[in-house]
């Protein structure tokens, strides 16, 4: 089975989606932060810019799987990176400051530019998913892939009997952004790609 180009082809595109990555500046000014909303994509970089005073930068609620964070924002600690890996809403707050409203959230959806198939003829869900997914297509499966952020094999399946629904237990996956490739019995082959969180 030729897989070889199939990786080339999903390291590139995974690339080209990392490269397109943003970073978003929030300014401290005041006692607020500037924007205190802002929506961005899975592999985003969210940068808190200090300008004056003692601040934090705490995050408040987060989605499943998605990290927590607890910066100083001073004269001596400038700045603060996080990069947006889980779809979902958060919020912050600057500790010393939140009983006077310095608060700010961001949403963080995921990229529909990733190997986007507008004539995709099998979906998976629940998307984001923790410990299983489900495959329905148009058509019938005869293999299924599914590829990590760096592009290798974290399962494959070959069908005897071709099928058009199936289940896969990713409870064993580590969160995070993964590929999945699917191939019909004609030889037509879709990916799309799902998020595992915890």
């Amino acid at each position: 089975m030729k897989t070889l180009p199939l990786k080339i082809t999903l390291i590139a595109l995974l690339y080209c989606s990392i490269s397109n990555a943003k970073v978003h500046t929030i300014s401290l000014s005041g006692f607020t932060f500037s924007p205190n909303n802002l929506s961005v994509q899975v592999g985003d970089t969210i940068k808190w810019q200090w300008s004056e005073g003692s601040h934090t930068t705490t995050s408040k609620s987060i989605p499943q799987g998605a990290s927590s964070w607890d910066s100083e924002l001073n004269n001596s600690n400038r700045t603060f990176l996080y990069k947006a890996e889980v779809a979902g809403n958060y919020t912050y707050v600057c500790t010393p400051h939140e009983n006077i409203g310095m608060t700010g959230s961001f949403s963080v959806s995921n990229p529909t530019y990733i190997l986007n198939n507008t004539d995709s003829f099998f979906t998976v869900f629940p998307n984001p998913a923790s410990t299983q997914i489900k495959i329905n297509t148009n058509d019938h499966l005869s293999e299924i892939f599914i590829y990590n952020m760096i592009g290798n094999i974290v399962y494959e399946e070959c069908f005897i009997e071709p099928s058009r629904a199936h289940s896969i237990n990713i409870s064993n996956l580590p969160t995070g952004l993964y590929i999945i490739s699917v191939k019909s019995i004609d030889g037509k082959r879709k990916t799309q790609k799902f998020t595992k969180v915890i």
